[in-house]
């Protein structure tokens, strides 16, 4: 049985034993929690980096953690352009540490635009995603916008 790109991932076991610490020491390095000295700190963040290692998302929300989400909009993708922007947003996401939770539209229709209005707010609402970027003009006079920005969130 060939494994998945999912289970090709790096674990945390592999960073641990990338820093030589146990894995205890590298988990309490990632998440800030528990005492870990400044060394074995900086061997783990090394070597998270040096990995390419990422919490997954059902990791976090054992912690209570939310993992962090940029929200991206667009109309249905027909150019290759546009594929190649949301695949460069989201290889610079994941270099940055962030997930790209995506979603698109496939028509103009009152009812789909309420569909992705209601996305957009209920995800603010929750605090799910730190940013959004809407990749569509259509959505640019839409009221949802200016329930994102009164939150705070950075919307490109």
């Amino acid at each position: 049985m060939t494994p998945s790109n999912q289970d090709s991932r790096p674990k945390l076991r592999d960073v641990a034993r990338k820093a030589f610490v146990g894995l205890a020491t590298a988990s309490r390095a990632l998440t800030g929690r528990g005492s870990v000295s400044p060394q074995s700190r900086k061997r783990v963040l090394k070597a998270s980096r040096a990995l390419g290692y990422r919490p997954a998302f059902a990791a976090m929300s054992l912690r209570g953690q939310r993992p962090p989400l940029i929200g991206v909009v667009s109309f249905f993708i027909e150019a290759w352009s546009q594929m190649e922007m949301l695949w460069g947003l989201d290889q610079g996401l994941w270099e940055s540490g962030h997930h790209l939770l995506f979603s698109p539209y496939h028509s103009h229709a009152p009812a789909e635009r309420r569909r992705v209005a209601a996305w957009i707010e209920d995800a603010a609402a929750q605090n799910l995603f730190q940013g959004l970027v809407v990749m569509s003009d259509r959505l640019l006079d839409d009221p949802t916008l200016e329930f994102v920005l009164e939150r705070d969130i950075p919307l490109v």
